[in-house]
């Protein structure tokens, strides 16, 4: 018997088993068994992967928990790029997954695949945060198949030397990604995340000399810098920095991180005046226009702050929620309730299951006096979140002639 014939009898009596209780459910005794004929068809085709997979299925269906097991241990011998399958099934859980990285190790030592197999054990080392392990891995990954070690291959690297606290050695492997990048100003910043997120910040700005000592980039990098001053509450600094770059050349994204370190020192002028001249520099950016409306109604100059707003909307690449929950808000502030429904109604559209926008319009429709609109919406938001108390309490009052 050839294999693809076993197989097709294995699945064949597997249909067959599964349909007898329901065709003949007075009926004890099953004569349908399909496990021998899998066995047979894997005997014939020891390596074939979808014949594993069917097994396993068929195995983890009927609760034979042991012979599962095996099944998918010798299924991530054999390729274990299964991992990626396998994770997502109903079937994944812990003893899954160690029976997944057992079979996957096996599959290292016998010279499997090694660079999935490296590269995936190391993932599974990392979500166990045994980082030492990880970078074990994922440097016998890198040396198969070399010219697959990209940028993103070494900055990885470089994030798990520093979540081992191996400074030094995260600095190298973010360098060899930068030297490898076609869009190295980008990385970078990239790069100061990680280092931000994994609080060395201060490691940051070591390695940022010797990028810029190697490599020749443009002085909007300096706002990198910036940012991770004001990242350690260094203002003064960060202020000096984004200062001299204006100096050189206004920029609207140095006027930005001005503002957004105004803010920081809850210095409100200043910040008012910086994000006004990142919105002359680039009039056509949505975020500083958002930015400027908020501060506008921060400082209640309302009627220019709802300009700035619909400026904001008008620029933005693609409609939402946010921009118009921005202008909501500027209009109720500025008793213009039927504007502010409106835009409420808008957010909705965009985002109809945030009950928070449900809420919004209803307070807007119930001070605009449309009572029956008002306790339409704040019903829609009791639908979708139940929990909220104040959503009944203010349908309540409306239905109890109370107004707020």
């Amino acid at each position: 018997m050839d294999a693809e014939t076993a197989f097709a009898l294995a699945r064949g009596e597997t249909r067959l088993e599964h349909l007898y209780p329901f065709l003949h459910p007075d009926r004890d005794h099953n004569p349908h068994y399909a496990l021998p004929y899998f066995q047979n068809a894997i005997r014939l085709r020891p390596n074939a992967t979808d014949y594993h997979y069917a097994f396993a299925t068929y195995l983890y269906y009927h609760k034979k928990d042991k012979e599962f097991l095996s099944v998918i241990r010798d299924l991530a011998r054999m390729s274990p790029l299964a991992y990626n399958r396998l994770r997502k099934e109903e079937s994944w859980s812990p003893s899954v997954r160690e029976a997944v990285k057992r079979g996957i190790e096996k599959a290292a030592d016998e010279g499997i695949d090694p660079r999935n197999a490296h590269s995936i054990l190391s993932s599974l080392l990392a979500e166990e945060k045994d980082w030492k392990g990880a970078i074990s891995q994922f440097q016998k990954a890198s040396l198969y198949q070399p010219f697959f070690n990209h940028s993103a291959h070494y900055s990885h690297l470089g994030r798990l030397f520093l979540e081992n606290g191996q400074v030094k050695e995260a600095g190298e492997s973010f360098m060899k990604a930068l030297s490898m990048s076609e869009t190295r100003e980008r990385d970078l910043e990239g790069i100061l995340g990680i280092y931000q997120s994994k609080g060395y910040t201060e490691g940051f700005f070591q390695f940022y000399e010797k990028v810029r000592d190697r490599f020749l980039l443009s002085d909007k990098t300096d706002i990198l810098l910036a940012r991770a001053l004001m990242n350690l509450k260094r203002y003064d600094e960060a202020r000096r920095l984004l200062n001299n770059l204006n100096e050189k050349k206004p920029s609207a994204e140095a006027y930005y991180w001005l503002a957004q370190l105004a803010s920081q020192e809850n210095d409100v002028g200043a910040m008012e005046l910086a994000i006004q001249k990142a919105t002359v520099h680039d009039p056509g950016s949505s975020r500083y226009h958002l930015l400027f409306s908020q501060v506008l109604a921060r400082r209640q100059k309302l009627g220019r702050a709802e300009q700035e707003a619909g400026l904001a909307i008008r620029s933005a690449d693609k409609p939402a929620a946010a921009l118009y929950v921005n202008r909501a808000q500027i209009r109720w502030a500025n008793k213009d309730y039927s504007g502010s429904a409106e835009d409420w109604e808008t957010a909705i559209a965009l985002d109809p299951k945030n009950a928070g926008y449900f809420a919004g319009a209803a307070d807007a429709y119930d001070k605009a006096g449309k009572w029956s609109m008002a306790m339409e919406y704040y019903q829609k938001a009791i639908d979708l979140n139940p929990r909220q108390p104040e959503y009944r309490k203010r349908y309540n009052a409306i239905r109890q002639g109370q107004r707020h």
